[in-house]
């Protein structure tokens, strides 16, 4: 499977999965909304083919339209070698990352999720992220913003 964190529109039907067990997340994290695009960087934490779990409290209150947004740092090569799955807490899918590379002669690549949510609600998630590599250590950039200026 092609490693990814990426940022999407959930356009398809939702997967269910096992709901996720919130008390084995590495860390809980909670992003309110605003039109300022600083990021939370979060991490690094050993990660295997096991993956590891981030719990979100998403608050999109403040914002008319809300967007999670969630990135790797750039890896060389045109593959980020990380997986990602935005779940809701039942553990329902409500979106899965890709690779974002850029540049041909030296390429750089990283995992990216991005996933829109209704302003003026809140949302609790996992984060899972995955790697087929052996261990890797990822640092993410997390970020829940207004993506539209009125």
């Amino acid at each position: 499977m092609r490693g990814s964190l990426a940022f999407v529109v959930l356009l398809g039907c939702a997967t269910e999965r096992a709901p996720p067990d919130s008390s084995a997340c590495v860390q809980t994290v909670e992003l309110v909304g605003s039109t300022d695009a600083t990021a939370t960087n979060v991490g690094p934490w050993s990660v295997d083919s096991n993956g590891i779990d981030i719990c979100m409290h998403l608050d999109a209150t403040p914002l008319v339209h809300g967007h999670f947004a969630a990135a790797t740092q750039y890896t060389l090569g045109t593959v980020s070698g990380f997986d990602t799955v935005l779940l809701d807490a039942d553990g329902t899918t409500l979106q899965t990352g890709w690779d974002v590379s850029v540049g041909t002669t030296n390429a750089m690549t990283f995992a990216d999720l991005e996933w829109d949510m209704p302003g003026g609600t809140t949302r609790d998630t996992i984060l899972h992220v995955s790697t087929p590599a052996i261990v890797a250590y990822p640092m993410l950039s997390l970020s829940l913003i207004e993506p539209l200026e009125d």
